[in-house]
């Protein structure tokens, strides 16, 4: 039995929250999306194939290494027009077999830097802060006797979503892209921040509401400009 490791790395944005159909001698044996691995057993002279829509690659065993790497991609020309048109063709995708060395560090040379989208690193400061401001404006909504109407309402609704918005991007967090991440934290701040601006309050709730969301907004930028940082590594396309 030869155990064979598969890894998958899309470009740019193309099909990042899809998953390839792998298959052992036409059986589905299991799934594989962008950065992500995948473990399958396999004989000698077993053929492995792939799908994704009308895509389809495929590559037989051929030798009796226990352990064997197999990068799964997207082969085409790096620049336009060719890149468009290379993707309509069914052997775009392509499956190579790799060493180990290689495959632990496909993600830096497959393609080059700006087609790679990265799975988010979630700052966890960030997370804990919005779950608490969310929580807290709720609490400003129902218990601040001076708000009534449409403040009221409204401090409610953006405690309500900013709540679950966070929730919700716990959840994913494991699929979701960097762009994604900093995108919905930076929503949630502003809305907390418009809370602020708008509802009457005591100042010193005011200030807190003008700080604390202005805070993440920063520290959310800085942690991206991190996290891009610390994924330059010089690339080159398959």
């Amino acid at each position: 039995m030869i155990a064979l490791n598969i890894k998958c790395i899309f470009p740019y944005n193309y099909y990042l929250l899809r998953e390839v159909t792998i298959l052992v001698n036409g059986e589905k044996v299991s799934t594989v999306g962008h950065l992500g691995l995948a473990h399958v057993v396999v004989d000698v002279g077993d053929e492995v194939s792939f799908k994704l829509d009308f895509y389809k690659s495929s590559v037989r065993i051929t030798e009796q290494h226990q352990e064997q790497y197999l990068l799964l991609y997207f082969h085409f020309r790096d620049y336009f027009p060719f890149y468009y048109i290379d993707f309509f063709s069914r052997s775009t995708l392509r499956a190579k077999f790799q060493l180990a060395e290689e495959f632990s560090n496909a993600i830096n040379t497959t393609y080059s830097p700006k087609a790679i989208q990265r799975k988010a690193t979630i700052d966890a400061v960030s997370i804990v802060l919005l779950i608490c401001m969310s929580l807290f404006t709720l609490a400003v909504s129902v218990f601040l006797p001076k708000l009534e109407g449409w403040m009221q309402e409204f401090a409610f609704i953006v405690g309500a979503v900013g709540f679950v918005s966070v929730l919700i991007l716990l959840y994913d967090r494991k699929r979701l892209l960097q762009t994604s991440y900093n995108a919905r934290t930076i929503a949630v701040a502003l809305a907390l921040l418009l809370v602020g601006v708008f509802v009457d309050m005591p100042y010193a709730i005011k200030f807190l509401y003008l700080v604390m969301p202005s805070f993440i907004i920063l520290r959310t930028a800085v942690h991206s400009k991190l996290h891009s940082r610390n994924n330059e590594a010089i690339g080159v396309g398959v």
